[in-house]
């Protein structure tokens, strides 16, 4: 009996703290044409916002990654193709990456303490940036809290040109903290790859949530068994922080404020 309220607890408690705060005002639903001036070549300004998550553009036309000539110098034989070549531009090898978490930790009172939510970043080969997380802004129902797979689980992700953009962006979306770590001959593909695979899984409280995607993001990055705190026994996000490699960099315990 016992055992059986524990486990009733954990569910309730990782459910609970997967409630977030009212939807920021983030880029979830990418729409190329509701919210970008357009390219001149339409592939290129669609693939790009689909998968980097920005406009290519302010300004449209052939401007900055609207230039068909940054992408295999414009040549490309099909749409999967042209794909092919925007996803993988700044996924190249790097020789030392950094990798960062980002956590809300006043997110979810619970009563027992917060329990926290939590975001990903990383470098990408050109010296930029990308980050995201998979927020489910949940309505507060019980079927809210379980995303089937394909469903839209409220994940973002967006390239930013800079460190200090990166910050932005996850401090106005409310992260407060942050951690960061080097990360030596990182697999900047993979990581790109485990993305736009956590953007499909859907969501659950147990096993399926914004930890466990941040846990394979940065594991597909690089980062290994012993800088990777245990999901199974660091259970909430604020704790599963406290405890990522916190001596590295002048992390600390609790980090550092965006």
């Amino acid at each position: 009996m016992k055992k059986l309220l524990s486990v009733v607890l954990i569910i309730f408690l990782q459910m609970s703290m997967l409630q977030a705060q009212p939807a920021p005002k983030g880029n979830f639903k990418k729409n190329y044409n509701q919210d970008c001036a357009k390219c001149t070549d339409p592939w290129v300004g669609e693939i790009f916002y689909k998968i980097w998550g920005i406009c290519p553009s302010d300004g449209g036309g052939s401007n900055l990654y609207c230039d068909i000539n940054w992408w295999n110098g414009g040549s490309w034989n099909s749409y999967a193709h042209l794909t092919n070549i925007i996803r993988n531009k700044f996924t190249g090898s790097l020789a030392n990456g950094k990798a960062y978490i980002f956590v809300k930790p006043e997110n979810v009172n619970l009563g027992l303490g917060k329990a926290g939510h939590i975001g990903w970043g990383f470098q990408l080969s050109n010296g930029t940036f990308y980050c995201g997380a998979t927020e489910n802004y949940s309505k507060g129902n019980i079927g809210d809290y379980i995303v089937l797979a394909g469903n839209d689980n409220d994940f973002w992700a967006e390239l930013c040109y800079n460190q200090e953009s990166m910050f932005r962006k996850m401090k106005a979306l409310n992260y407060t903290q942050y951690k960061i770590v080097g990360v030596k001959k990182p697999n900047i593909a993979a990581a790109k790859r485990a993305t736009e695979e956590i953007q499909g899984k859907g969501f659950q409280g147990i096993s399926n949530n914004c930890l466990d995607h941040t846990y394979t993001v940065l594991a597909a990055y690089g980062l290994n068994f012993f800088q990777l705190p245990s999901r199974q026994i660091f259970l909430f996000p604020n704790k599963w922080f406290n405890e990522f490699y916190p001596n590295v960099n002048g992390n600390g315990v609790y980090g550092m404020n965006l």
